[in-house]
């Protein structure tokens, strides 16, 4: 019914509004094809209308083709409504860090493409932005990402220094159990084992784990999951023991997580 009302609706606003949530909707459930299809009616209608009406809707209709296009890995059609995404950021919103934050999307896709000489191109643009922000989590975002981007390239070192970058950041402001802070550990300390830098590795993993139990506590799934890589990181620097028994005591954990949840 709410189909038919749309359809024959003379009002494009309302009909573009529809197709866009119809869209997100569709892709949420993993119907990719439907999803397109509704973001493409979109399309149909942007062609056809004035500047203004363009200028107040294409940015939303390409960002979201953009990031349907990438889900499902199409990256030459997610490429160019990234690109079509940042030329609209440049007119729909006055604020300049928007233009340069859809860097980050570019950059990504070309990350998936394995076009390294475009991906640090994209990021190198990206950082133009770094003079215009304040808060140190908005900072600490751009360093994350470059250094997830060096990790898929296998450049380890850089991506080592931009997690220890995005850290140091976090930490003008932010406490040891701060969430994003706590995210980072076990960023940095994977890139620290695939350096073969193992006792610096176990020193992030155990960070991550105490941080994690003095957040979610003990007996919380995310707590025995860090208990496993710290476990993990252990035995890599040769500390066999101390490994099985964060190992064990992560059992436990799971133990007393089940009998928590048990009805009887």
């Amino acid at each position: 019914m709410m189909n038919f009302i749309i359809e024959n609706t003379d009002d494009d606003q309302t009909k573009f509004n529809y197709y866009i949530q119809k869209g997100k909707e569709a892709r949420k459930l993993g119907e990719y094809n439907m999803a397109e299809q509704w973001l493409l009616k979109c399309k149909v209608i942007i062609d056809e209308q004035d500047s203004l009406f363009v200028n107040a809707n294409k940015y939303v209709m390409c960002l979201n083709l953009r990031d349907l296009y990438l889900h499902v890995r199409r990256y030459d059609e997610a490429l160019e409504y990234a690109m079509l995404t940042l030329e609209e950021a440049k007119i729909a919103s006055s604020d300049i860090t928007d233009y340069y934050m859809s860097y980050i999307h570019i950059a990504n896709i070309y990350c998936n493409m394995d076009d390294r000489e475009n991906c640090n191109r994209y990021l190198d643009s990206l950082f133009m932005v770094e003079p215009y922000l304040d808060e140190p989590k908005e900072l600490m975002y751009l360093y994350n990402i470059r250094a997830i981007c060096h990790g898929y390239f296998k450049d380890y070192e850089e991506a080592l220094a931009d997690y220890k970058k995005a850290d140091e950041i976090l930490s003008s402001k932010y406490p040891v159990t701060d969430g994003d802070r706590t995210a980072i550990y076990p960023l940095i300390g994977g890139t620290e084992n695939r350096l073969g830098h193992y006792d610096e590795s176990e020193y992030y993993y155990r960070l991550y784990a105490n941080s994690i139990k003095d957040i979610y506590g003990e007996n919380s799934l995310k707590y025995i999951d860090a208990q496993v890589y710290l476990s993990n990181a252990q035995a890599f620097a040769g500390n066999i023991k101390k490994g099985c028994d964060n190992y064990a005591g992560a059992m436990d954990n799971m133990r007393n997580n089940i009998k928590a949840r048990l009805p009887y």
